[in-house]
Formats: structure tokens, sequence, C-alpha cells
């Protein structure tokens, strides 16, 4: 099982057990419940999936309005065909509507929102060691700039000045400072925060 689940809401088992096949089939952890409770709706929530009968429209409408508030995205599933419930549910922020019984589409759906939740969660991640940068002393970035082109500690040494011992120093006040562990984590970091200050904070003209 991946660390995100999914919630899935609704009364009928005919509607939610195709759901909970599909997102065992896909190794989801999932919880059912069937409103959004605040003790369900957490940071580690991949997406929410609706399941709606006819006569469920309207509480669907509120979950549905309640997990928009909280940017959870949701998929929804009629157990009919309703063009209607469908127009209302997107008008409250539905990526994707459904009808019984689950097929592709609700597959891709439900892969399109789990690869953008993928993608944003990689650049929090990467946002945070652009973030790093900033900490850095300008001697620290002088020694990460030149790493970050191939340059081994002894050339290091030899164009700053300073013993091989002091650049093996510095390099490892870098890295833990970034958070990183090698030299290639390292460079990816430090090049796209340069190229891309606004996330790393502007370039230390100092040290370059």
């Amino acid at each position: 099982m991946v660390e995100n689940k999914v919630l899935i809401l609704g009364r009928e088992k005919k509607t939610t057990q195709p759901v909970l096949k599909q997102l065992e089939r896909f190794g989801y952890s999932y919880t059912v419940a069937e409103s959004p409770h605040p003790e369900v709706v957490d940071g580690s929530l991949l997406m929410a999936v609706v399941c709606c009968s006819q006569e469920d429209i309207a509480s669907c409408l509120e979950h549905v309005e309640y997990l928009a508030n909280r940017r959870v995205a949701v998929l929804a599933v009629l157990n009919a065909e309703n063009d209607y419930a469908a127009q209302l549910l997107q008008s409250k922020g539905v990526a994707e509507v459904c009808v019984m019984p689950i097929n592709k589409r609700f597959q891709k759906a439900f892969s399109d929102i789990a690869e953008k939740h993928e993608r944003a969660q990689q650049k929090s991640a990467m946002g945070t060691h652009f973030k790093t940068l900033g900490t850095l002393t300008p001697r620290e970035r002088r020694v990460v700039q030149l790493a970050s082109v191939g340059q081994p500690n002894k050339q290091i040494a030899s164009n700053i000045g300073l013993s091989i011992k002091s650049i093996e120093r510095i390099r490892a006040d870098a890295y833990r400072k970034m958070n990183v562990r090698s030299t290639a984590e390292m460079t990816r970091v430090f090049l796209l925060g340069s190229l891309y200050p606004e996330l790393g904070g502007p370039p230390n003209r100092q040290a370059l």
C-alpha cells in the first residue's frame, strides 16, 4: 500500500464496492465513511471518491463542497446516468463524474489525479530543498558551485586556496544545510535553484 490514502464516501455497497476493488487493484489504502468529517480529511489524503445514488445527490453536493473548500481532489461516481446531477457536481468542483459500472474513464481520471498529486508533492519537496540555498555561506556556495560543474575537491582547493580537508568539511556542511546526500542530488538542487531563484532565494552574487 502507498502512503497516500483515498476517502470513499457512500452509503450503498453496490456503488462503493466496485470502487474499493479498483483501489485495491491500484494498491492504494482507503477509508470508507458516510461523511467527510475532519478525522478522515487530513494531509495524507490523495483524493476523495464520492459515490452517489439518485436519492443522495443533495448530500453528495454538500460533501463535495466541503472537500473542495479543503483543496481535496474529488471524483464522483453516479449509480445511474443523470446529466443534471453530473453538472451540479462539476459546478461544485468535482474533477470527473463517472457512471456505474466502473470503467476505463474512472481509471484514467483516478490516474490523472494521482499523477498531479505526485507532481505537486515533488515540487513541494524540491522547493524545500531550494530554500536551503539561502542558508549557505558565500564560501559554501562557491564550493558547491564548483563541485556542481564536476570539479574534484583537489581542484576546488587549488582554485580557492584552501586545503583539501577544508573543502571536504565545507562540502559536508553544505550537504547538511541542503539536506542532500550525494553530489548528483546537490548538483540538481543547486543548478535548478540558480535557474529559478524565486524558489531558492536570489543567487549569492558574492559567491559566483
